[in-house]
């Protein structure tokens, strides 16, 4: 958080999606639960929970393929 301090006052979103366990377990597990707790603009999400919409990404070869996004990482892209 110091870090990202220096180039923003905004509130933080922590935001993972973990693939073979509970994201909020891995929060826990490397401390991110207590630093959200000691900072009040900062917000744990579980990508995995998150509502998602189908966008269309295409392969190398461009043929269109639906994707699955977290609603929270579309927002971020705008």
């Amino acid at each position: 958080m110091d870090f990202v301090r220096q180039y923003t006052g905004h509130p933080v979103i922590i935001a993972e999606g973990a693939a073979t366990s509970d994201t909020f377990e891995g929060y826990e597990n490397f401390g991110f639960l207590e630093l959200a707790d000691s900072h009040e603009d900062v917000e744990l999400r579980d990508l995995n929970r998150d509502v998602w919409q189908i966008v269309t990404l295409y392969d190398q070869d461009l043929r269109s393929r639906p994707f699955r996004i977290a609603k929270t990482v579309i927002f971020f892209l705008r």
